[in-house]
Parts: structure tokens; C-alpha cells; sequence
């Protein structure tokens, strides 16, 4: 396990990273996530050992690596830019940190063999990087990772610098290969859709703070802040006045209406606070024509002002009295293509947002 204790960097006085604490189970696969500046990659950085903190403290199976130099950790890192020698072959490449660790000839070839096996490039053994594509130079610098077992394996947005069918590719590519080598994997990215498919944990940092630490699903579905609702994924954010009720049957105000809500995580403070949002995803809205509607459904009015054609779905802008709420539709359960000007209803049950502190996050 690694534990990232109240970890802070400071740079004269600004701060990159404020009391940061999660731990990530061996063998698992973490992503730090978060907007650029955010202070993800400094954290990777100290993780790595190339930045010392200012305070704090990083432990891997309980021992201190702070007096641990970087070269002497024996993590594994892909960098953005893969920083793969130019001058040597791809067999090579692979091969270095195996002949920095002083092994025999007879053992990296095994292990080169292995690791190109891992990354499909058994092909490619004897080409330069310059020979190759990008998303070939990238499993070079997988293979290179990898092929020394290290503790941990680091990688610094490994895919951002691809095109989005290469990217998409390899995000799945990356998928099965953590799975077939069990390695402790932590990946740094801005990329939502990333952290989602990739993770069994996400670390959400923001102002260099760590906002939330779960589960995609509880990110998703129970979000800590309007910050995190509103990052991870789209979200309509409607004020709420008061709120009353018990956690499971509430009855919100908003904008001079009642709304039903029902939710299991806990309530942000007190309840009666008049700065709370509720947080609906888009996809979770449905456009219905008064038929259909659950009882505890909550139904507004509205007409729709914008449109946006994503082939599987559409993206719906509809004015309501609480605010424009932005709507996902499928387009195989639609009977008729919606219009801009026409007037909807719009649906969601109680249970469909999540009640957050308004916190001011755009």
C-alpha cells in the first residue's frame, strides 16, 4: 500500500499542494485528476521522488521514501513527452534501466522479449522511435516501465499528446494491460472519461487540495462538492431555498416550487441553509409529454432553445422557472426529433440529483 500522508509543497509562498491524504491498495489503478494547475503533477512528482514536500510524509508498505532517492525506488514512469533515446532501437530502449540494474545479457533478453510481448512490438524490436507512431513509441515507453517489475508504475498524461482514436485505443490497451501485470498503477490526467474508465480510485485535486477520494461510481453518483459534480462529468445545478423532510422524503423549494428529493448520502450540513444546489445530470431528465410520469416524479415546463446532434444522443437546452437545464436524450428511444421553440415537459424522480453545499465552483 501507498499512503500519501498530509502531504504539502509550498514554492515560496504559493502553495501546490495543502495537506493531501489517500491511500492506494497494491495493485490497484489510481488516477489523479484534476483541472491544469491544479497540482496533480507536482504530487506525482513527489511520489516519484524528483520534488521533496515541504511537509508530510509518502510510505510505501509502512517505510518512509522520503530519505529514498528516485533513482532507488524503483517505480516505473511513462512520461508525456516518452523520452525515449532517438539513437538507440527499440530493443534497446527496453533494455536500459535492465542494464543500469547490472543483469545478464541472458536475463534482459528474456525480459525484453516479454515486456515488447506485453506491448505487441515483438515487430518493431530492431526499429528506431523515429520509425514508429506515436501511440508505438508510447508502449515502448509502457515496455521500458514495466520491464524491470517496478514497485510502481507512473504515468504522467501518457495518451494526451494523441489523437482521440489513438487515445481511446490505448486507454483500453492500457486497461488490460494493467490487469495482466498487477502492478500498483497510478496515472495523472485532466481527462474525465480517462479517470472513469481506467480507475478503481480517483483523487480529485483542485487549488491543491484533494477534493474527493472514492470509487468512479461514488464520484459520479455522490459527489462531495459542486466542484467534483461539476468536473467529473456535466451537471444542471438548480438553488434551493429550503428544504424539509426527512433525508429519503424531502420536499425542496426552488424557485417558488416544490420539488421531491430523496437521497441515502449524507445531507451537506444544515439543510436549512439557503446556499445549496441541487445537482441533476443531464442524462438523468426525461422528456416526457405528461404521460409516464412516476409518482414521485418531479415535472417542469419549459421550451427548448438549443440543440446539439451527438449520434447516439442529443443535447437539449431547455428554459424552465428554474433555470436552463441542459438535458441528454437518446436518440433510439425518441419517437420524434425535439424542435427549438417547442414547448416540453421535462421529468426526474426524486432520487435521479443530490443535494450539495453551493459552493460558487464553474
Amino acid at each position: 500500500m501507498l499512503d500519501i500522508l498530509h502531504l504539502s509543497k509550498t514554492y515560496g509562498s504559493a502553495h501546490a499542494l495543502t495537506d493531501v491524504s489517500f491511500s492506494i491498495n497494491k495493485g490497484s489503478f489510481t488516477t489523479i485528476l484534476g483541472p491544469s494547475g491544479s497540482g496533480k503533477s507536482t504530487l506525482l512528482l513527489n511520489v516519484a521522488g524528483f520534488v521533496a514536500p515541504t511537509s508530510g510524509d509518502i510510505r510505501l508498505e509502512g517505510r518512509s521514501l522520503l530519505d529514498v532517492s528516485a533513482e532507488k525506488r524503483n517505480f516505473g514512469i511513462v512520461f508525456q513527452g516518452y523520452a525515449l533515446f532517438p539513437h538507440l532501437r527499440v530493443h534497446e530502449n527496453v533494455a536500459f534501466p535492465l542494464r543500469m540494474r547490472g543483469l545478464s545479457k541472458a536475463d534482459i533478453e528474456k525480459k525484453v522479449k516479454q515486456a515488447l510481448e506485453l506491448v505487441q512490438l515483438q515487430p518493431y524490436a530492431e526499429r528506431y522511435p523515429r520509425e514508429l507512431s506515436g501511440g508505438q513509441q508510447q508502449r515502448v515507453a509502457l515496455a521500458r516501465a514495466l520491464v524491470f517489475d517496478p514497485s510502481l508504475v507512473l504515468l504522467d498524461e501518457p495518451l494526451s499528446a494523441l489523437d482521440k482514436s489513438l487515445r481511446d485505443s490505448l486507454r483500453e490497451e492500457l486497461r488490460h494491460l494493467h490487469k495482466a501485470v498487477g502492478m500498483t498503477f497510478i496515472l495523472v490526467t485532466h481527462d474525465q472519461d480517462e479517470a472513469l474508465e481506467l480507475s478503481d480510485s480517483v483523487a480529485i485535486i483542485n487549488n491543491g487540495r484533494l477534493e474527493q477520494f472514492a470509487d468512479p461510481a461514488t464520484l459520479y453518483n455522490a459527489p462531495a462538492s459542486r466542484f467534483v459534480a461539476e468536473f467529473l462529468g456535466k451537471s444542471n445545478f438548480i438553488p434551493v431555498q429550503a428544504a424539509s423532510g426527512a433525508p429519503d422524503a424531502m420536499t425542496l423549494q426552488a424557485a417558488g416550487q416544490n420539488l421531491r428529493h430523496s437521497q441515502h448520502a449524507p445531507l451537506p450540513g444544515n439543510t436549512s441553509n439557503n446556499r445549496m444546489v441541487l445537482a441533476l445530470r443531464p442524462e438523468r431528465i426525461r422528456l416526457v409529454n405528461g404521460h409516464g410520469v412516476d409518482g414521485d416524479a418531479n415535472v417542469v415546463a419549459g421550451e427548448i432553445v438549443d440543440l446539439s446532434y451527438r449520434g447516439a444522443d442529443i443535447g437539449a437546452a431547455v428554459r424552465t422557472d428554474l433555470g436552463l437545464l441542459n438535458v441528454r436524450l437518446d436518440t433510439g428511444g425518441l419517437h420524434a426529433m425535439p424542435r427549438i421553440g417547442e414547448r416540453v415537459k421535462l421529468s426526474w424522480s426524486a432520487s435521479a440529483g443530490f443535494l450539495l453545499p453551493d459552493d460558487g465552483a464553474q
